[in-house]
């Protein structure tokens, strides 16, 4: 995911390509990615677009989010 949304500059800096945050951890583009942006990796329901980050987690999540929920 950070990968696929940031670019890494010469000097070891890291820029969201979708804002202008600019940081020099990856792990903190992920942080980033996900707080400010809403983009996580996972697995997302096709009901209400919940990522969950485990094929676990959203087949548990998906037997109380069913199709007649509203959001």
């Amino acid at each position: 995911m950070v990968a696929a949304y940031s670019s890494r500059a010469g000097d070891g800096r890291i820029s969201c390509t979708l804002c202008s945050h600019v940081t020099h951890k990856a792990y903190n583009m992920r942080v980033h990615l996900e707080g400010k942006h809403k983009l996580s990796s996972g697995y997302s329901c096709d009901t209400c677009q919940v990522v969950k980050s485990t094929s676990h987690l959203l087949h548990q999540h998906k037997k109380v989010c069913g199709p007649n929920m509203s959001y």
